[in-house]
């Protein structure tokens, strides 16, 4: 299993969640999560911090468990404002306050896996507009 915690950096907050990305100096291409490898140039990649902020792309909502959340709950494609698109959580209390194109930022939420432990995660929320 992928290790969620290395996805987010570690000393940022909720006001401004930053989270690791990868980045090809070669071709400006950023990739996430954490890649070696530009897929496009094949040259090694450098990691850097972005912001979590974006809009959403596509969502969907599930109406199964999983090992991690009860049903139902909302997977989006976020489209981030630097440029990366990821698939992710969106904690709405609400399905029908969400369409595509809204503002959401990057928060920490915990996750406890199968075993009982407890791990940093990300989810989104919705931000208003002004």
């Amino acid at each position: 299993m992928y290790n969620l915690e290395k996805l987010i950096v570690p000393d940022s907050h909720d006001d401004n969640l930053k989270l690791n990305c990868s980045y090809c100096p070669k071709c400006e291409r950023k990739y996430f999560p954490l890649k070696e490898i530009c897929a496009d140039c094949l040259d090694s990649l450098t990691n850097i911090e972005i912001n979590s902020n974006g809009r959403i792309f596509s969502y969907t909502t599930i109406r199964t468990d999983s090992p991690f959340y009860k049903a139902p709950y909302t997977l989006a494609f976020v489209d981030l404002d630097e440029g990366v698109r990821l698939l992710a959580r969106v904690n709405v209390e609400s399905h029908q306050q969400l369409d595509s194109n809204k503002r959401v930022k990057g928060v920490r939420t915990p996750i406890t896996t199968k075993d009982g432990e407890t791990i940093n995660a990300f989810e989104f929320k919705i931000i208003e507009e002004v």
